[in-house]
């Protein structure tokens, strides 16, 4: 925390001393600011969220027109459908077709 109240995010590394015999004299520390990557990270990690969050919605309703047009492709080549709604079915699609590529 510094002393203005915000936080602070930091990395370091810690070494120990030693004399020539190997005793141990101390340690030696070295800090260094990482709060602007540690926040950038967490924007990273946001975005992220929202970006699945918005290809899982945009595939639920891409998959919704899909389905539907399968049941009725699935329907039209058993001849489930009578002639008159398999026309208006296939009319349907085709006009549909122009809107789903602009």
């Amino acid at each position: 925390m510094r002393k203005d109240g915000s936080r602070l995010f930091v990395d370091g590394v810690l070494c120990a001393i030693r004399d020539e015999v190997g005793e141990l004299v101390g340690f030696s520390k070295v800090m260094r600011d990482a709060t602007r990557r540690k926040l950038t990270e967490d924007a990273l990690e946001r975005s992220n969220r929202e970006l699945s969050q918005f290809a899982h919605v945009v595939s639920h309703d891409l998959q919704a027109p899909l389905r539907a047009i399968a049941v009725y492709t699935d329907l039209l080549t058993k001849g489930d459908l009578p002639p008159s709604e398999a026309a208006r079915t296939l009319v349907s699609y085709s006009k549909a077709c122009p809107t789903c590529r602009s």
